[in-house]
């Protein structure tokens, strides 16, 4: 008779949580910060024609970081993965605060973009191994107030700082605050055992810097007006679809029924609705005066909105059951639309300049009941044992979709003159993109 031996849970460090948390706090204000902030960068630097870029290098960069830093996981454990992502965020946030120009601005976005990637399953992978039982519920619930909290305050806290000093204070001060966070998070992880490593994950590297590549170099060709530009769009084309193979199922164009219905159905929500964010603030602010502060108020009207609506699709869930996820997913498709529609109209049509923000409240709550009715639908799907590959592929089918829609509007600003007409292109192709929803949610099983 053989006796299985059970190994003892790690000691765990009273600072792993709060560490962790601050972590993760600090990548959830430097998103709705560089959002804030981003239309003055612009100006500042003079580079109105990359303002796309400011966001895709970001995004794009994300998906590498997330597979270079599992990597690490595997082979170095949890403390050398959070230590090489915190570094890199730290490297960019630096290099950002520092830039002389756009070019440079945009290459400390990509370094903060890989190491963002890998802060984003962090989470996940620490309450996994580190805690059992109701702790993993209550360090969910901590994690997802770490993530709400700066959605209300940050805006406002990055916009007095570029009002008050300077833009380049907001990357400083996050720069300061991860020089905190970081030894509380990666200290303590030390505790934890490495992976057992992936035969396969150098492979799997190999797509996941491809892709991202291929999509830059899609969008640059797009952006530009000279002669490299059809060159760069093939390249980009052909990359971006022999990258993409191995790392989605086929079907997301053609919203095959089934998961492929999902993960584009995930992916049109994102666009319209993460896509549209880096834009509403330069709107705001181009088209109708409004400073910093009073822009960024549309992101915590966004956040509080997406986390109403997340919460009501939850109790939706616990009263009604799964059989209610189609219909709360065809019915938040239409709210979603409903909204960038009363957006779209406060911002460059006859609606007062109120609609905007009830528009973007009004898009937030049914991104918060769509979104999260579509995850659930789509890991319901997932074969035994493959819930970690879904899980990839939607968060990188998410970061491609908000890249593209970064990049394609960064593409108008920089091609179509004046800018008021740029942004309400970009606006209405985010609107169109919000009515795919409707089509998936009926390939839906």
């Amino acid at each position: 008779m053989t006796t299985a031996v059970t190994r003892p849970a790690p000691t765990l460090s009273p600072l792993l949580g709060p560490g962790l948390l601050l972590a993760i706090t600090i990548v959830a204000l430097e998103s709705v910060a560089m959002s804030t902030v981003a239309p003055e960068i612009a100006r500042d630097l003079r580079g109105l024609s990359l303002y796309g870029w400011v966001s895709s290098a970001f995004m794009l960069a994300c998906l590498t970081g997330a597979v270079l830093t599992g990597l690490v996981a595997d082979r170095r454990g949890l403390a050398g993965s959070a230590g090489l992502a915190l570094g890199l965020l730290g490297a960019g946030l630096m290099l950002v605060g520092f830039a002389p120009g756009m070019e440079v601005l945009i290459a400390g976005r990509v370094l903060e973009g890989l190491g963002v990637g890998g802060l984003n399953a962090l989470p996940f992978a620490v309450i996994g191994r580190a805690y059992q039982g109701p702790a993993q519920a209550r360090m969910l619930g901590a994690v997802a107030f770490a993530w709400m909290i700066p959605g209300l305050v940050g805006p406002w806290l990055a916009a007095q700082l570029a009002e008050v000093w300077t833009w380049r204070a907001v990357m400083w001060s996050l720069g300061a605050l991860l020089a905190v966070a970081a030894p509380l998070c990666v200290l303590p992880l030390r505790s934890l055992p490495a992976g057992a490593g992936d035969r396969g994950g150098k492979r799997l590297l190999i797509y996941a810097v491809t892709l991202p590549v291929a999509t830059g170099l899609l969008l640059e060709g797009l952006r530009r007006a000279d002669l490299l530009s059809v060159p760069l769009v093939l390249l980009g084309v052909l990359g971006t679809a022999w990258a993409a193979r191995p790392l989605f199922p086929p079907g997301i164009l053609s919203l095959r029924p089934g998961l492929s219905a999902a993960l584009g159905l995930r992916a049109a929500m994102a666009w319209a609705m993460m896509g549209t964010s880096p834009f509403l603030t330069l709107a705001l602010q181009q088209l109708h005066g409004l400073n910093a502060t009073q822009a960024g108020l549309i992101l915590t009207v966004g956040g509080i909105s997406w986390t109403l609506g997340a919460n009501l699709q939850a109790w939706i869930e616990r009263q009604y059951g799964e059989d209610t996820r189609r219909s709360r997913v065809a019915w938040a498709a239409v709210v979603l639309s409903g909204g960038v529609l009363l957006t779209l109209g406060g911002l460059t049509g006859p609606l007062p300049l109120w609609t905007v923000f009830a528009g973007w409240f009004i898009a937030g709550v049914g991104m918060g009941v769509g979104y999260n009715s579509n995850s659930l639908y789509a890991m319901s799907t997932a074969p035994q044992g493959q819930g970690g590959a879904l899980s990839g592929q939607l968060a990188n089918v998410e970061v491609l979709a908000v890249a593209a829609a970064a990049g394609l509007g960064g593409a108008l600003i920089a091609q179509v003159q004046p800018t008021e007409q740029a942004l309400t292109l970009i606006l209405l192709l985010n609107l169109g993109v919000s009515l795919v929803p409707w089509l998936a949610v009926r390939r839906l099983r």
